[in-house]
């Protein structure tokens, strides 16, 4: 059971694009961290984490987390249009938790 909790959201704009990648991100870190097969990378993801193995086009992905095992952002994201930019996207992460056990000190 967790004594500390840590809760906290941000908001961001970004292009279409820029969006498109971090769906991809989170969608295939919780895909990888729950050992089902993401859709393939696309060639944004890949240029942004280029594979170090040629026959596992994930790892460059993988080795950007601390758990290479677990590649998971840690948080929501919901990406709107927005009204007064078609071309760009509102990116909210809404009550990103953290908890933990209490120091053993305290």
């Amino acid at each position: 059971m967790a004594d500390i909790w840590i809760q906290g959201s941000f908001a961001f704009r970004c292009t279409a694009a820029e969006c498109a990648l971090i769906e991809e991100v989170a969608n295939a870190g919780y895909a990888l961290a729950n050992d089902d097969a993401p859709d393939p990378p696309s060639a944004a993801l890949l240029a942004a984490f280029p594979p170090d193995d040629a026959n596992a086009r994930w790892s460059g992905f993988r080795e950007a987390f601390n758990d290479p095992e677990f590649p998971t952002i840690g948080a929501d994201f919901i990406a709107e249009t927005c009204p007064d930019d078609p071309s760009a996207r509102s990116c909210v992460s809404p009550a990103w938790t953290i908890s933990m056990p209490l120091p053993s000190r305290w």
